[in-house]
């Protein structure tokens, strides 16, 4: 027998038993780490939903500038040719004229 009253087998069974409590307590802290992990990654789920929403909203407006100056363009060329062939008339009628 030991000095602590206890046979060699308790004293074992004993520093099992610390041993399964403290193995008890490290599972219990990583089981609440993976929880915390898990609810950040939530967050960072909703936050990029955010983002995807604000850039799918920006992406829509853009293509609508997009199409606006499009159209803006279009139809400045066509009044540039509209232009162009007025002026080509203009000329042609003055060089019909002055040969007449």
């Amino acid at each position: 027998m030991s000095n602590s009253g206890f046979s060699k087998q308790q004293e074992l069974l004993w520093e099992e038993r610390d041993s399964i409590n403290r193995s008890s307590q490290l599972a219990d802290i990583l089981i609440d780490q993976a929880f915390e992990d898990n609810a950040s990654i939530d967050r960072q789920n909703q936050a990029m939903d955010k983002i995807n929403n604000r850039n799918s909203i920006y992406n829509s407006t853009l293509n609508d500038s997009n199409r606006l100056t499009n159209r803006i363009s279009w139809h400045q060329c066509k009044n540039t040719i509209i232009l162009a062939c007025v002026c080509a008339f203009c000329i042609f009628f003055l060089i019909w004229w002055s040969f007449l």
